[in-house]
């Protein structure tokens, strides 16, 4: 009986483990970052959700901005749109298609995922991006953290 216990506790210590991993990788801090030399300093929460949601379009000193979305990576994208607009994936596409719909705007451009946004932005100083901060460098300059 002692053996079936140990094995017991280790199956739900391990489980425990790998529910743990999840969560912390759920809600590891989200970075917007710009190219180093933006002359923007930072962004609120409420200016990055309006880039993100199309209600802005324009930013001072870099003129027409650019909002970049990652394609390869799901939860990155839902998880980022919960905490920064309050809304969930289906609530996104729908915003979407009543902009495009109505030709108030398209939403953000798609890149396949962390080296793609980083070569944009590192070229591009009017585009702005969102990763999980561990992933940014010091090419990149951090707009915006949300933990």
């Amino acid at each position: 009986m002692f053996v079936l216990s140990q094995i017991r506790y280790r199956c739900h210590s391990g489980m425990a483990l790998v529910f743990f991993c999840l969560n912390m990788a759920a809600h590891a801090e989200i970075v917007v970052i710009a190219h180093e030399s933006s002359p923007l300093d930072s962004l609120n929460k409420s200016q990055v959700a309006d880039i993100y949601l199309g209600r802005t379009t324009h930013l001072p000193g870099i003129g027409p901005v650019i909002p970049l979305d990652t394609s390869n990576d799901p939860n990155l994208r839902d998880d980022f749109y919960r905490r920064v607009t309050g809304k969930n994936s289906a609530q996104i596409k729908a915003h979407w298609a009543r902009m495009y719909f109505t030709g108030r705007g398209s939403q953000p451009k798609e890149v396949e995922g962390p080296r793609e946004l980083k070569s944009l932005i590192t070229t591009h100083k009017n585009m702005i991006g969102y990763m999980p901060k561990i992933e940014a460098d010091s090419d990149l300059k951090v707009l915006y953290a949300q933990p």
